[in-house]
C-alpha cells in the first residue's frame, strides 16, 4: 500500500506532527509531500493536492500543519476502505463563533447549526462534508477527479454558488456531484488541534449551550 501524506503550511509545522511522520515512514510505503507558501493557504493546498493527484498512491492522507496525529490514525482511515475517510479534530469557526468536530451531516448551505456535530459516536459514518484537518482520499476519489478533470480546490460549473467558500467546502461539494462518498470514522479520536483561539462571551455561550 502506497500512502501519500500531504502538509499544506505556511512555514510553522507542529515538531510532534513531523515525528510522527517520521515514525510512521518506517513502518508504511510513505512520500511526504510539504505544499509550502508563506503567503496564504490556497497556494499551499494547491500545491499539496497538485502532486499527491499525479502521484501513484493508493491513499492520499492530508493533514494540516497543526494537528498531532498517534499511531493508528493511518489504519483508521484507510481500513474502512471508502472514497473519503475524515478523521474528527476539533474545529473553530470565527465567523459563527462556534467550536464544533469538522464533521457535517446535510445540505453545507443551509443556515441551521444542527447540521454540525458536536458529539463523538462510534464505529464509521456516511456524512456529507467536513473540514481539512486530517482526511483521507482514496485513489478511487484522485482518478475520479483526473478522469472529469475537474480542479477539486476551485469553483466551476459544477459549484457556481460556492465563490468565496473555503476549499474544504468546495472539494467536499465536487465530492457529491461527481458520486462519491463521505465518511467519518469515529474510533479515531485522540487527534490534537494545536491551535490557539480567541475566547469571547458569544464563544462561552455557544460551547455552554453544545456541550452543557
Amino acid at each position: 500500500m502506497k500512502l501519500t501524506i500531504g502538509i499544506p503550511t505556511r512555514g510553522e509545522i507542529n515538531g510532534r506532527l513531523a515525528m510522527w511522520l517520521a515514525k510512521q515512514s518506517k513502518m508504511f510505503d510513505i512520500t511526504p509531500i510539504v505544499g509550502f507558501c508563506k503567503t496564504d493557504d490556497y497556494h499551499a493546498y494547491v500545491k499539496v493536492f497538485n502532486a499527491a493527484f499525479k502521484s501513484d498512491c493508493d491513499y492520499f492522507i492530508l493533514i494540516q500543519d497543526d494537528i498531532i496525529p498517534y499511531d493508528g490514525v493511518i489504519e483508521g482511515l484507510v481500513s474502512p476502505k471508502k472514497d473519503v475517510v475524515i478523521a474528527p479534530v476539533w474545529h473553530f469557526d470565527g465567523q459563527r463563533k462556534d467550536i464544533h468536530l469538522g464533521v457535517h451531516f446535510g445540505e453545507f448551505k443551509q443556515p441551521e447549526q444542527g447540521f454540525r456535530l458536536y458529539r463523538t459516536r462510534k464505529g464509521v459514518e456516511r456524512c456529507s462534508s467536513g473540514g481539512f484537518g486530517c482526511v483521507c482520499i482514496s485513489r478511487k476519489v484522485i482518478d475520479k477527479f483526473n478522469n472529469s478533470r475537474e480542479n477539486p480546490l476551485t469553483v466551476s460549473n459544477y459549484v457556481r454558488g460556492f465563490v468565496g467558500q473555503e476549499l474544504d467546502n468546495i472539494f467536499f461539494e465536487k465530492l457529491k456531484l461527481l458520486g462519491l462518498e463521505v465518511w467519518v470514522n469515529w474510533d479515531i479520536d485522540k487527534l490534537i488541534h494545536n491551535r490557539y483561539i480567541a475566547l469571547d462571551t458569544e464563544v462561552l455561550e455557544n460551547f455552554v449551550r453544545h456541550y452543557g
